[in-house]
């Protein structure tokens, strides 16, 4: 039970009570971001060639993008 209860709070730390955020400019355009995305929450804007910020509401703050980014614009906060 115990083990259980901490994994829990594990998770609510790393995860619930996290958000991702981007530093505009750090980003490379790269979108690598967007092609790891499970959800699809970092989508590309056509004008800068750079994603959108993350989509908040969609984000289930998996931490693949933020693994995924070569240029750090992407933090676990």
């Amino acid at each position: 039970m115990e083990t259980t209860l901490r994994s829990f709070w594990e998770f609510l730390i790393n995860t619930v009570l996290k958000t991702i955020h981007w530093d505009e400019a750090r980003c490379t355009g790269c979108l690598t971001c967007y092609e790891v995305c499970p959800v699809g929450c970092c989508l590309p804007d056509p004008a800068t060639k750079k994603i959108r910020v993350p989509d908040k509401e969609r984000c289930v703050v998996c931490g693949a993008c933020v693994l995924q980014c070569p240029a750090g614009a992407l933090t676990l906060t």
